[in-house]
């Protein structure tokens, strides 16, 4: 097969625009959370370089387009580090590297510091209770443990901490983020549940309704420590409400933002 048969063009979206490209490149994981929307786990398959640049050369190489390293855990890949040894020679500064922390020691932690790639975290709570009801008994810790690491090396501001809502944590997440930010973290983006994988198998669970979902986010928007915490520059991100719009139905004179997500076989979403 040549290089090229299966190159990425995504410069062909007309009145759209690449925002970026997310690119999971292994299915392989050490922890089994309740909420994984795919399912990451025992090794299905996972991106050598060739399948990894057949997609990268594709993407434009400027500042507003970053790419984003997922799995499954990426620290797993054994070739993660010529992976973001290639997307750090790129013009975006936001490229970005998604891990459960787990597996960061101090060798791990100094080498993603040195690379300078920006490292977004999983945490589901502010304590045990919490965070491993959704990703296993002890992972807590170890997950803290590993984001301390790269802390210690002065990294803070490289560090984005993303929580998914479930009913599990609903009541944590002030606590979460106060938590987060009291560790000199800046951003933290607070998510909702995907509908896929293993989060289905344990639905009634965990899933908020629309309805309480709805209540929760106009919670948090008046949370006065959430408001405090924002005046003193940390960046919160909350789930949006439902607005009933859509740009493919309600144009506007702006290109469409694209974050197309490739799997760990190689699809396009």
């Amino acid at each position: 097969m040549k290089k090229d048969e299966h190159n990425i063009d995504f410069n062909l979206f007309g009145d759209y625009e690449l925002a970026g490209c997310y690119i999971e490149i292994t299915s392989r994981c050490n922890l089994r959370c309740k909420h994984c929307y795919n399912e990451s786990g025992e090794l299905r398959k996972e991106l050598d370089l060739q399948a990894f640049l057949n997609a990268y050369d594709g993407i434009p190489d400027t500042e507003e387009c970053s790419i984003t390293l997922s799995g499954g855990e990426p620290l797993l890949h054994p070739q993660v580090w010529e992976f973001i040894d290639r997307i750090q020679k790129r013009k975006s500064t936001k490229n970005l590297i998604i891990t459960n922390a787990t597996l960061i020691t101090e060798d791990i932690a100094k080498r993603l510091v040195k690379s300078g790639i920006n490292v977004q975290i999983s945490l589901n709570g502010s304590c045990p209770t919490t965070h491993d009801k959704l990703c296993g008994k002890g992972n807590f810790e170890k997950t803290l443990c590993g984001m301390d690491k790269l802390l210690s090396l002065g990294y803070a501001e490289r560090v984005v901490v993303r929580c998914m809502v479930s009913k599990y944590n609903m009541d944590d997440i002030v606590n979460t983020i106060k938590f987060v930010t009291d560790r000199g973290i800046k951003t933290i983006n607070i998510a909702t549940l995907s509908i896929m994988g293993r989060a289905k198998e344990a639905l009634n669970e965990m899933y908020l309704s629309i309805q309480e979902k709805e209540k929760l986010i106009e919670k948090l928007n008046k949370d006065e420590e959430i408001k405090r915490i924002k005046e003193k520059g940390f960046i919160i991100s909350l789930p949006e409400g439902y607005s009933g719009g859509c740009p493919l139905i309600y144009p506007n004179e702006k290109k469409i933002p694209l974050s197309p997500r490739i799997d760990s076989k190689g699809n396009v979403f």
